[in-house]
């Protein structure tokens, strides 16, 4: 097999009308060119003659210099240069050198041209991607050339109909073909939706595509991907674009008109437009004789502050598109004890800006903390103990809004209440949050409820109930008893709040159905102790209802209950869960609630919705605002539209102190977060067995300005914000609304 290795140039549409912009660029000294901007890696212009590969090739162009992106055994991965204006509709053209098939070993790696590339946040370009290398794997991997859209969040193949050109692939526009050794000719055309590349052939199209997703104004370019190969080089680069239109002056970028609006859970209905300038709410009442660029008329639909998911475990952050599609547009990560990092939090917060879909709320997580020093058993030492306490101090002044515990999970399990208190009190000192997985959903469920308050108390910290639930037999029916535990406290002068997903199953890992004590030695436990064994996960497994009630979603046995594997084994549950399934085994739908507790709960004035996502395999992660809106306040009545408001905005915008932030209220001034929604229609449609389904009724959703949901249609924007605690500050507007409620 033979290595071809290319490089590109760009160059610029067929015929394009006269207001188009040309650029060009010969890479010559004295001659004017282009500023060129490095994206990721460098470039740099070099002599032909000194370049071995090059030597004894034909050099298509007069001149004896070209770029250079990369270093032949660069390991760096893309190298990305960027030129030229901005714009819609453009042409790029280049010279792309290939090393023949008869001179070197084989190679990875390939080159690509793109246009209307945009890298700020995410990448977002259409491009025509070459690799003549006869060794890559997959799909033949022959001298393979792709043609591609993406938006940051999906590929789009152009509608292109691959197995035309023997490719087993979406995208590919050629494979298994020989290249010749030396210059080779490339063109990319974007006009409107409709893609043209050309190989050698600049009047013939190789292929012809029309894109599907939306693209931002961007420039044209070219990158490299390298992985231990050679440079790329590239001549005469030449492209026109056509500027994208100027947008008439206008009062407003957005006007939204004609809805039912509710600026918070303790206004509305009001009957007024909304304006948004940027990022923010710039107006608000009778807007009917002002302009925008994009009118939102929301005749029949509710406009309410964007939803804020006080549960989830987005913790990567991205699109999030799950979230967006329910009307969220603010999660908070870092929940159950798990989050990504506990030092170097701000680092880690500054690169998800640009790529979030919503804005992102952290928190640290305690087992995190404890993984950070080593700690897997019941009591710090002072030394562990205090660096726990650095840690948090640190990430709180970079900008986490509190502490999460998952106090059923290692190793927080170890944890006494009194190293929870300690931690607790770094989190009151700034004002944030302390979030709870209690020790019980279930047996213990009061007494878990009990600690989480009198930490709290004892920190001088607020809390957040977790997921709230009466998880199994043994907690059926004491929905009361611990809300009378909750009005009791927060009567007292505590502050305790709650979050519950509109569902009667949780979702977790098996490894739940172990004891804590056998998990410290498996192997030793299964071969010494497997009477005691069996007894106790007999007794995990009739606490959360009993096998009939286990539905496992991955691992061998996915899309099974429990009690069907055992019949199929001819085993009792608690030896499947022993022989054949083990730690770390898979994760399971465990349907453990009563409806009649989750409806108990739901109503309460300091409960708010949180989805506990995502997840790809229980419904709340796609669904849980909808169904609440849909199934519980509209179909049952279980609480008013305004309370339903409080529950899916206002309340987790004062519990994480995002009114000091002007956010979560529809006012002048605060950032523009909106959802704007069909009442009427609004519900859920995923199930357990298509967790996935999108929900119907969300024909809006704005975030920081940006509408990434379209009149029901999903545009890429990632307009979302990393928020930071820090940027709290009280402010009057915020006092008054935590006075309404609190």
């Amino acid at each position: 097999m033979k290595l071809f290795y290319c490089l590109i140039i760009l160059l610029c549409l067929i015929t394009l009308p006269a207001f188009c912009n040309h650029y060009e660029d010969s890479f010559e000294t004295g001659v004017p060119g282009l500023s060129w901007t490095d994206v990721n890696g460098f470039h740099s212009i070099v002599e032909a003659t000194a370049e071995s590969r090059l030597s004894g090739i034909s050099h298509p162009c007069s001149g004896t210099k070209v770029l250079m992106v990369a270093t032949d055994g660069d390991t760096g991965g893309v190298h990305l240069v960027l030129g030229g204006g901005n714009g819609q509709n453009m042409t790029v053209e280049a010279w792309v050198f290939c090393e023949g098939n008869d001179t070197a070993p084989t190679h990875g790696g390939y080159q690509a041209l793109v246009a209307r590339a945009s890298y700020m946040g995410n990448h977002n370009f259409v491009r025509l991607a070459w690799d003549p290398d006869h060794s890559e794997p997959g799909d033949s991997g022959d001298g393979w050339v792709k043609l591609q859209a993406y938006d940051g969040t999906t590929w789009d193949y152009l509608g292109i109909d691959y197995s035309q050109f023997g490719a087993q692939t979406p995208g590919y526009i050629l494979n298994g073909t020989e290249w010749q050794s030396g210059w080779h000719r490339l063109k990319l055309t974007v006009e409107g939706n409709t893609v043209y590349a050309f190989i050698d052939n600049m009047e013939t199209p190789q292929a012809v595509g029309t894109m599907s997703v939306t693209l931002r104004d961007g420039q044209g370019g070219f990158y490299v991907y390298t992985s231990g190969d050679y440079a790329g080089y590239f001549d005469d680069f030449v492209m026109d674009v056509t500027p994208s239109p100027t947008p008439t002056p206008a009062d407003f970028d957005i006007l939204i008109n004609n809805g039912e609006v509710y600026p918070s859970g303790y206004q509305g209905p009001l009957w007024v437009d909304i304006g948004i300038t940027g990022e923010l709410i710039t107006a608000i009442g009778d807007l009917s004789d002002k302009t925008a660029h994009q009118l939102i008329d929301a005749s029949g639909l509710m406009v309410t502050p964007g939803f804020i998911d006080a549960h989830t475990h987005a913790d990567s952050g991205g699109a999030l598109l799950a979230y967006i599609r329910q009307g969220v547009t603010t999660v908070v990560t870092g929940n159950c004890g798990s989050s990504p990092h506990v030092t170097n939090v701000g680092t880690f917060y500054d690169s998800l800006e640009g790529t979030l879909g919503p804005n992102y709320i952290g928190l640290v997580g305690h087992n995190a903390l404890r993984a950070a020093v080593g700690l897997s058993g019941t009591t710090p030492t002072v030394t562990q103990m205090e660096t726990m306490k650095n840690y948090l101090d640190q990430a709180l002044r970079d900008g986490a809004f509190g502490m999460s515990t998952g106090l059923i999970y290692a190793t927080g399990y170890n944890s006494t209440t009194e190293e929870l208190i300690e931690l607790a009190r770094v989190v009151a000192a700034h004002g944030g949050v302390y979030a709870t997985h209690m020790r019980s959903e279930g047996e213990f469920l009061l007494e878990a409820v009990d600690e989480a308050i009198r930490i709290g108390h004892e920190a001088g910290c607020r809390v957040q109930i977790s997921h709230l639930k009466c998880g199994g037999p043994s907690a059926w029916g004491k929905a009361s008893q611990v809300l009378t535990r909750i009005d009791a406290a927060n009567a007292a002068g505590d502050h305790v709040m709650m979050d519950q997903y509109p569902y009667t199953a949780s979702q977790t890992t098996l490894d739940i159905l172990f004891p804590q004590w056998a998990l410290y030695n498996w192997a030793y436990a299964v071969t010494n102790q497997r009477s005691e064994l069996e007894v106790d996960i007999r007794a995990l497994i009739e606490a959360r209802g009993g096998a009939d009630r286990i539905y496992i979603i991955s691992g061998t046995f996915h899309h099974q209950y429990l009690s069907d594997v055992a019949t199929s084994l001819g085993k009792d549950p608690e030896d499947v869960m022993i022989d054949d399934i083990g730690p770390g085994g898979g994760s399971a739908i465990y349907h453990m609630m009563l409806e009649s507790d989750v409806q108990t709960f739901m109503p309460h004035p300091r409960l708010m919705i949180g989805s506990d996502g995502p997840t790809g395999a229980h419904p709340r992660g796609s669904s849980t605002f909808p169904r609440f809106w849909g199934h519980y306040v509209r179909d049952l009545g279980i609480c008013t539209v305004k309370e339903a408001v409080l529950k899916t905005s206002t309340f987790a915008a004062q519990q994480f102190r995002l009114l000091e932030q002007q956010r979560g209220l529809l006012q002048p001034g605060y950032y523009a977060d909106i959802t704007i929604f069909d009442y009427s229609t609004i519900i859920d449609r995923a199930t357990y067995d298509e967790p996935g389904l999108s929900p119907l009724g969300i024909r809006y959703v704005i975030v920081n300005g940006a509408v990434i949901i379209n009149n029901g249609t999903y545009q890429p924007q990632y307009s979302g914000e990393v928020l930071r605690l820090t940027s709290s500050t009280p402010t009057p507007s915020a006092a008054t609304y935590w006075n309404a409620y609190y």
